[in-house]
């Protein structure tokens, strides 16, 4: 008897308290986190096979739902609640400084009135926006911007939905890795420096500039299977942001993170050879995340900035 009302509450247990899986997107790869607190119950990235995801476009959305669906099932997370990271090629990002030093009465207007000047690639009704303002004692009030195209959106929507899980956030992953790089900033009292966030993979490199806690500029560079390339890309970025921003310091700290995260030896020599401070950003070295010996989950420490940043607003001290 005790194990039919078992079974009766399993499906009220369920929607009471929804197991929740964490998503970063990616077009090579899906990386699935689950956690029972700070523990990882559940760690895996997928790869994808190429052209099922483009420039953040799901092209296949039918096969890449029943991949995901399949996973979900095969892992034991049927019916979970999702939160997850757009690809970075799937949101576009503006920064803009008014002019007059305040916030306007109406910035979306402002903002639509101008939306030539954003050089956004879809029309500006096309777009899902989100705006994000800063109006701090002596600083130039700024807005952020964030847009992707609504049929994007509406592609990861309806894949979900034939996943058969719940999305309860769908967010830019240049706002994760910020908020996740943000404790940071501040411990080392970066004050005007810039930080340059690099994610390391096998597929090439991704440089994403951080000044406060927004993101500024972003880049595709080498691997760090080609080090002279990627030693090259990074200093002519540096190069190009000291002409914007001269008073920005002498030279930016440098992040590491990814799949393809770089040992402790072979990022003081990246640090060496470009005379940057530098730091690897391993979730688990770092105790952001517990390893619950979950198979494989202390090789992807590295992978787990994205992540980090999605699920810090819940986290509880």
């Amino acid at each position: 008897m005790l194990s039919g009302v078992q079974d009766q509450l399993g499906p009220l247990r369920a929607w009471l308290f929804p197991r929740r899986v964490h998503l970063h997107l990616e077009d090579q790869a899906i990386t699935a986190m689950a956690l029972d607190g700070a523990a990882v119950s559940w760690l895996e990235r997928v790869p994808l096979p190429q052209g099922l995801c483009v420039d953040g476009q799901p092209r296949q959305v039918e096969a890449l739902a029943d991949l995901l669906g399949d996973l979900l099932v095969e892992r034991g997370f049927t019916g979970v609640s999702l939160t997850a990271t757009l690809p970075p090629a799937a949101a576009q990002l503006r920064l803009v400084r008014w002019a007059s030093g305040r916030l306007p009465q109406d910035p979306d207007l402002q903002l639509l009135r101008q939306q030539s000047s954003l050089a956004l690639s879809d029309p500006w009704q096309d777009l899902d926006l989100q705006r994000r303002d800063h109006e701090g004692s002596g600083q130039r009030a700024t807005s952020l911007v964030v847009s992707a195209p609504s049929a994007l959106l509406e592609s990861w929507i309806s894949l979900f939905n034939q996943a058969a899980v719940r999305l309860d956030r769908l967010e830019a992953v240049q706002l994760c890795l910020c908020r996740a790089l943000q404790p940071l900033r501040q411990q080392a009292g970066s004050g005007r420096g810039l930080s340059f966030l690099l994610q390391l993979e096998a597929w090439g490199s991704a440089l994403l500039v951080i000044d406060g806690d927004w993101p500024v500029f972003q880049r595709t560079l080498p691997s760090s299977q080609e080090p002279a390339a990627l030693l090259a890309g990074l200093r002519r970025c540096w190069q190009f942001l000291q002409t914007l921003w001269p008073d920005r310091g002498p030279s930016p700290e440098l992040f590491l993170h990814g799949g393809a995260l770089l040992d402790p030896v072979q990022t003081d020599g990246l640090a060496a050879a470009l005379g940057w401070p530098c730091q690897r950003l391993d979730a688990f070295e770092r105790g952001w995340l517990q390893d619950a010996t979950v198979a494989g989950a202390s090789e992807l420490g590295g992978a787990l900035l994205p992540l980090w940043g999605l699920v810090m607003t819940e986290q509880r001290p």
